[in-house]
């Protein structure tokens, strides 16, 4: 999605370089850890400058305003998730559909197994500063994903249910995996939640089954 321009009018440093790059990240990684210590609306940006240790002006070369980090933050995150899907679908491709949608949930759980407690502000701040369109944006790039991991199977549904499919395999993880972080954070039991997710798609999944027989 692309960021709002506000704040200063001098135009923002592209963070190309490699130190550039730490310098957003260190940016992003401290406004993540504050939130999951406060509400959205606690976390200034002299708090976030501080935790990173960088001065207010870096923070500006980077970022107009707290909303713009956030629309990054959000937008990092998912496209980190769907780079990962699109390796693995790179890797499965021709494998039995209950294969390909199983490894796909883990890509997904793994990428939050690390600082789950961070993730749950993370879901919460999503409802919240993303707009209609950038949401249904975000959410169509992984209904991408799920479409053509369907279709590459050896042993994929037919057509006209795979964007029915996919739309609601999303959603399953999706909403399987938002509510863990938001509910439970740091303590999500993670081998519950694979074995509802699989649960959950493989019953789907018969569905499509049934309907194709």
């Amino acid at each position: 999605m692309n960021p709002q321009q506000k704040g200063p009018a001098k135009p923002r440093r592209r963070p190309v370089q490699s130190r550039s790059w730490q310098t957003s990240l260190a940016i992003q990684e401290a406004f993540v850890r504050l939130l999951a210590a406060h509400d959205y609306a606690q976390v200034t940006i002299r708090a976030i400058v501080d935790l990173a240790g960088v001065g207010l002006g870096t923070f500006y070369e980077y970022f107009g305003s707290k909303e713009e980090l956030a629309r990054v933050c959000l937008h990092l995150r998912a496209k980190r998730i769907v780079l990962a899907m699109d390796e693995c679908l790179a890797q499965r491709r021709g494998e039995p559909i209950v294969d390909i949608v199983d490894a796909l949930i883990s890509v997904n759980v793994e990428h939050h197994r690390e600082t789950p407690e961070r993730w749950g502000p993370i879901y919460l701040l999503e409802r919240h500063h993303s707009g209609r369109a950038a949401y249904r944006e975000m959410y169509g790039r992984f209904v991408a994903r799920w479409s053509r991991a369907l279709l590459g199977a050896a042993d994929a549904p037919h057509a006209a249910v795979v964007e029915e499919a996919a739309v609601t395999l999303q959603a399953i993880v999706y909403g399987l995996i938002s509510h863990a972080c938001i509910d439970e954070g740091e303590g999500i039991d993670f081998p519950g939640l694979m074995r509802r997710l699989r649960g959950a798609a493989h019953g789907y999944l018969a569905t499509l089954g049934a309907r194709d027989g």
